[in-house]
């Protein structure tokens, strides 16, 4: 069963998009492949089971650091 993420961004950005962008990113942390849902500025991120309890803060500063590495005027506030 998935885990779920839930953030808004504060200018809508596609799926395909944040999937570029996270593929991007991976190369450079050993992290999960994402499934992203958007509506609107409203995203909801799909990810498989951690083994760790700290895997949904890291994986939300990873996702951050690269939302704000391609748009450093992007806010991003998580739900």
């Amino acid at each position: 069963m998935a885990h779920t993420i839930n953030f808004r961004l504060s200018r809508p950005l596609d799926a395909p998009e944040l999937s570029r962008l996270w593929e991007g990113h991976i190369n450079l942390f050993e992290a999960p492949e994402l499934v992203f849902s958007v509506n609107g500025n409203e995203v909801t991120v799909e990810y498989p089971p951690q083994p760790s309890t700290e895997a949904p803060q890291k994986l939300r500063s990873a996702l951050e650091s690269a939302l704000v590495a391609e748009y450093p005027d992007l806010q991003v506030e998580w739900q």
